[in-house]
């Protein structure tokens, strides 16, 4: 499971009466054991808001991640097709998918106090990247984008949308660069999502 249940973590210590729980969660210096401490919870219990939700709302920066402004663009099928041009008449179009990409993105063990949620007597939080934040965007599309970088330092030029990796290359090349890609997510320990695979061809379904 993606979820961890912190009563069930050794290191977790839960204040509870009738009408609240708190719980700190911060940063261990070393990962051998869990990631919950509960040593401050004195002195940063202002980072939770234990009235009717478990963690407050103003812990994350949606517009700064790791000290840079978030800025996510998309590359259009207007790129895809100039992609198409350089390659030439004929040239080999394909395509490799992510599965569940967001599932197997692991957030910083120091930020799962911000995606925590406390229901039914017991205290969850997330260790992967959450659907619907504007960050989990943000950080698939920088994985993906590493990717595709790797790529072009072999001389391959791909466009990545979120998980998804789109190519086109010379009908002699185009198997060799598709077979490389699917390595290379491979040795990243990066899962695809096989049935959405589309090998080079002519015609291909975005």
């Amino acid at each position: 499971m993606d979820f961890l249940d912190l009563r069930k973590l050794e290191s977790a210590h839960l204040s509870m009466d009738s009408n609240n729980v708190t719980s700190e969660i911060h940063r261990e210096s070393s990962l051998r054991k869990s990631f919950i401490s509960s040593d401050d919870i004195a002195r940063k219990s202002s980072l939770l808001n234990t009235s009717h939700a478990f963690f407050t709302i103003k812990c994350i920066d949606q517009d700064i991640y790791v000290g840079e402004p978030v800025n996510l663009t998309y590359p259009s099928v207007d790129d895809f097709v100039n992609l198409i041009k350089l390659k030439g008449r004929n040239c080999g179009i394909f395509k490799r998918d992510l599965k569940r990409a967001y599932r197997q993105i692991p957030i910083d063990p120091g930020d799962i106090n911000f995606v925590g949620f406390h229901w039914k007597n017991h205290i969850f939080v997330d260790r992967v990247l959450s659907m619907g934040l504007r960050s989990s965007a943000h950080i698939c599309q920088r994985v993906t984008s590493s990717v595709v970088y790797m790529m072009k330092q072999s001389g391959y030029l791909l466009l990545n949308y979120l998980d998804d990796f789109a190519g086109a290359e010379k009908s002699e090349d185009a198997n060799v660069v598709f077979d490389l890609l699917g390595r290379l997510l491979d040795s990243c320990g990066l899962e695809e999502s096989v049935e959405k695979t589309s090998s080079p061809n002519t015609v291909m379904t975005l």
